[in-house]
Formats: C-alpha cells, sequence, structure tokens
C-alpha cells in the first residue's frame, strides 16, 4: 500500500512540475544522502575508540595468523595442488571470459541502456544540454559513490 502511495505521489509530481521537479527532487535526494552519510561517519569515528575494535577483533586477523601457521611444513604438497588447480582455473578463466564477451556483444546490439540517466538525456531540448546533464550527473554521481 505504501509503495502505491509514493508512486502515485511521484507521478504527481512529475506530471504537475514536469522536468523541472524532477531535478529539483534529484538535487534535494543528493543532498539528504550526503549529510546522512556525513553525519554517519562522523558518529562512528567519535563513538567508537580503536580499543574497542581490538576487543572485538577475530583471533584470525592481524599477526596471529602468522604465528598459527608458523610450524607448517607445506613442501612438497603445496607445489602438486598448485599445479592441478593451476589448469582448473584457467579453463574457468576462458569460459568466464568467452561469456562476457558474448554478454556485451548481446548488449551492443540491444542499442543503449535504459540506465539511470537515461530518461534525463531523452528528456533534454538539445545535444548541447544532453551534454551538460550527462556531465554534471557523472559529478555529482561520484560525489554520491565517495560519500
Amino acid at each position: 500500500m505504501y509503495a502505491i502511495i509514493l508512486m502515485s505521489l511521484t507521478a504527481i509530481y512529475a506530471v504537475k512540475g514536469g522536468m523541472f521537479s524532477v531535478v529539483i527532487t534529484e538535487v534535494l535526494q543528493f543532498f539528504v544522502l550526503t549529510i546522512a552519510s556525513l553525519s554517519i561517519g562522523i558518529l562512528a569515528i567519535y563513538t567508537i575508540s580503536p580499543e574497542q575494535i581490538q576487543a572485538n577483533d577475530s583471533p584470525w586477523m592481524g599477526n596471529s595468523i602468522v604465528w598459527l601457521a608458523s610450524n607448517l611444513d607445506w613442501t612438497g604438497i603445496i607445489d602438486s595442488v598448485n599445479n592441478k588447480n593451476c589448469r582448473r582455473w584457467l579453463w574457468a578463466l576462458w569460459y568466464f571470459l568467452y561469456l562476457v564477451a558474448f554478454q556485451g556483444v548481446l548488449k551492443s546490439i540491444a542499442g543503449p541502456a535504459p540506465n539511470y540517466d537515461m530518461q534525463r538525456v531523452l528528456a533534454t531540448r538539445s545535444p548541447k544540454e544532453a551534454a551538460k546533464m550527462n556531465w554534471f550527473v557523472n559529478v555529482v554521481l561520484i560525489f554520491r559513490a565517495i560519500c
């Protein structure tokens, strides 16, 4: 029910306000997300001490794994394992690379994907505005990813 209500409100303001309301909403969401992520980061920095992190640290972290594995002798065993696994991994790697290349061919045949900014590019009036909008969205998304 909440999804239907929110989608209806979104449809109303998008139809009523047009592209301007969509852009304003995007800018407001960017600022809300930036402030929220900075607040959470600052709160985490000031409320958690290094002693708390070390108290909850796993015994497998840090130098304890070196101490645990220091008296193990892997000579003769690890060489045969590496030889067998190398052949298996190379076959799997080539299989994966062929699948990725085939996926790329199929995607390029399909044309441009309806990505996040495609609707904004198609809503511009000229190629110059589309280029400006694309540049602006990419710059803003870099800061969103950092935060």
